[in-house]
């Protein structure tokens, strides 16, 4: 999960985001509205879910669905609720969360040797 803290990784993972959706703003106008919600390189796809302080950045291959998108989005907001009072007065120390292998578990699927 990515943060919007004072975190110097969190953020500057959350600047390149932010970066990247600034240029297409910048290249389209503020007619495309919203906010960035993945990025596509060669068969990689990052998807991006907003919670209310939190982002969820998913890299997979294939296509999204819409259920997967339910998904993150509820991951986020049980991630969220969780972790309520700390996000309110974060400083920045990942270790201060809880409940992220629960909110994350379900994206992650171990792959089969073949």
């Amino acid at each position: 999960m990515i943060t919007r803290s004072p975190n110097p990784q969190s953020r500057e993972k959350l600047s390149t985001l932010d970066a990247i959706q600034q240029l297409m703003r910048a290249s389209f106008g503020r007619s495309i509205g919203g906010w960035l919600r993945g990025i596509q390189h060669g068969d990689l796809r990052i998807v991006i879910e907003r919670g209310r302080h939190t982002y969820l950045a998913l890299v997979l291959k294939g296509e999204e669905s819409d259920l997967m998108r339910r998904q993150m989005k509820d991951a986020l907001a049980y991630f969220e609720s969780e972790n309520r009072e700390m996000l309110a007065h974060w400083i920045g120390r990942a270790s201060d969360a809880h409940a992220t292998e629960a909110a994350l578990a379900m994206f992650f699927v171990k792959e089969t040797p073949f």
